[in-house]
């Protein structure tokens, strides 16, 4: 999994490709909880599921699971997250599309606005 941060901007790009492990999605959500210790003020995440071998429900159910065990630094509420993945992926949430250019144009919008959450 990939993990990095666009270059002066609070946005956190995470690709997920793994083999739907558990421990992968996990590793790869701390890895941007240690990106974002980096950065002052709100982040925005676009997490890439169009290579992940996890669901959309999946990796939202194991990254829930996973922030109900955890308190102080490794939550962060001021980080929003946009997904993108493919078309049959499709789910009710707001930020959810199928090009990551989108999603980063949101990301940035939403910024821009002030908007962090989601």
């Amino acid at each position: 999994m990939a993990v990095e941060r666009l270059s002066d901007e609070p946005i956190i790009l995470a690709g997920f490709n793994d083999s739907g492990d558990e421990h992968a999605i996990i590793g790869t959500y701390m890895q941007t909880v240690d990106v974002a210790k980096t950065i002052a003020g709100p982040v925005y995440r676009v997490f890439d599921l169009r290579q992940a071998a996890s669901t959309f429900p999946t990796v939202v159910s194991t990254i829930q699971e996973l922030a109900k065990g955890m308190t102080g630094a490794a939550v962060y509420p001021e980080m929003a997250i946009a997904f993108v993945g493919q078309p049959h992926m499709l789910e009710s949430h707001p930020a959810f599309f199928t090009q990551i250019e989108e999603a980063i144009a949101y990301a940035r919008e939403q910024i821009a606005e002030g908007i962090t959450t989601y």
